[in-house]
């Protein structure tokens, strides 16, 4: 219909209700782009008026039986004001049929009562923006594309943008609160046709960077599969101890840039994490009082600020632009000299390291063989038997591997070139660095 005039807009408009019954709302939708600060219950009470004005150019009198059968058509399809009109003219009454698409549900008073359910759900949160969102029901879905097919596309919207659009603009004059398209607090779901609402709450995102100062720490609860708890503190318990009260949250969760072995400490500069509160009645929380708060014990985190769902992946991709730096004690086999140690030092500079997956994890992990590059070693006697030594790698280093060989799996290893056996007694990551160019 592009580039249509008035009198085409009305042809159309009697083609779609020759065919279907159709309420103002949803003959509207059909032309919603025309006609500015018009909803599209008073767009189509326009054309239905038009076309009434139009039908009665004929005459006052009953005409032919031809028109009667339109007229009479047009009652049922369209109602008001066809059906006065054939009363009129006609002496008898039509009852006007539901509306095809909706079944009649929609009205403004509908959009009233949405918004009003909404709002008083928002009322109980801790919400700065929200957003609604349709779900619609199949058979609605496929008889307004069934309607749409016989006037094309040019000038309609669907029906979940009105139903959004109308509750959306209402809940935020009650409210006050900003819609969001991208980011919302707040997702009320509305299923159409049987008007059930839910609220669907978003999480909030903190980020920043956590310590883990003592040994045999999971990352999150290792339950066996006795069911029985393995280790009795991990990091994602800690923060869900610390702050599921505070936000009135269902739970914490957390994703960090990849994880230490349970048993090493992560030292220095901290491993970068997303904490994630799941369902929070309450949003914000100071930065500082979370600090004082999560700056404790042997398990320590630093929020540096809150963060966006995207910041999820972005912390996952700091395992793959960073290098790690690790401090180990190792235990050796045999005596060692200062010339060995060089020689250690000097081999595994930008060395390249061959490992397939390492005996101790076969069991949940499929056994590949992956390369993984070394830095930089320095390695320093603590006495006799005993080093310690800084690694500089790639990220997804197995670092205990590359001190103990693992039989043979990992090459080259440590041994490869002190000539003794070695074995890691304690392990820690002191942080995240650069990669070398």
């Amino acid at each position: 219909m592009s580039g249509s005039t008035l009198e085409d807009i009305l042809d159309s408009a009697e083609r779609v209700l020759a065919k279907y019954p159709l309420c103002d709302h949803c003959l509207g939708r059909l032309f919603a782009r025309l006609g500015r600060e018009l909803g599209n219950d008073e767009r189509g009470r326009a054309l239905k008026t038009l076309l009434a004005m139009r039908f009665t150019l004929r005459g006052n009198e009953p005409a032919g039986e031809r028109d009667r059968e339109v007229l009479s058509t047009l009652a049922r399809n369209a109602g008001e004001p066809f059906t006065r009109l054939y009363l009129k003219l006609y002496g008898q009454r039509v009852d006007a049929e539901k509306c095809y698409v909706c079944g009649g549900l929609l009205s403004r008073s509908l959009f009233d009562e949405l918004a009003s359910r909404i709002t008083g759900e928002l009322k109980k949160l801790d919400a700065s923006t929200f957003l609604i969102g349709v779900r619609l029901g199949e058979e609605v879905f496929e008889r307004e594309l069934e309607v749409l097919k016989l006037l094309g596309l040019n000038y309609s919207e669907s029906i979940k943008n009105e139903i959004k659009r109308e509750v959306g603009k209402r809940v935020a004059s009650i409210t006050g609160l900003q819609p969001s398209f991208t980011n919302p607090d707040v997702l009320a779901i509305v299923e159409f046709p049987s008007l059930s609402v839910s609220i669907d709450i978003k999480p909030v995102y903190l980020k920043g960077l956590y310590l883990k100062l003592g040994r045999n720490i999971s990352h999150t609860p290792w339950i066996t599969r006795e069911g029985v708890k393995k280790y009795p503190l991990s990091i994602q318990e800690f923060l869900d101890a610390k702050l599921r009260g505070l936000f009135q949250a269902e739970k914490i969760l957390i994703h960090a840039a990849g994880r230490e072995d349970v048993d090493a400490r992560m030292v220095g500069t901290g491993r970068p994490l997303v904490v994630e509160v799941v369902r929070p009645l309450k949003r914000r929380v100071e930065i500082g009082e979370l600090n004082k708060l999560l700056h404790a014990g042997v398990v320590s985190v630093m929020i540096e600020g809150y963060a966006a769902p995207r910041d999820v992946r972005v912390v996952k991709e700091v395992v793959g632009r960073k290098a790690k730096v690790y401090k180990i004690l190792v235990l050796l086999e045999g005596d060692v000299g200062d010339d060995r140690l060089e020689q250690l030092e000097n081999f595994f500079r930008n060395r390249v390291v061959t490992q397939r997956t390492p005996t101790r994890i076969l069991r949940r992990k499929k056994d590949v063989a992956r390369r993984r590059k070394v830095y930089a070693v320095k390695a320093v006697k603590l006495g006799r038997r005993m080093l310690e030594a800084l690694v500089y790698c790639e990220s997804g280093l197995y670092v205990k591997e590359l001190v103990h060989c693992d039989g043979g799996r990992t090459s080259p290893c440590f041994p490869t070139v002190l000539g003794v056996g070695a074995r890691p007694l304690e392990l820690d990551v002191l942080g995240f660095a650069e990669k070398p160019e």
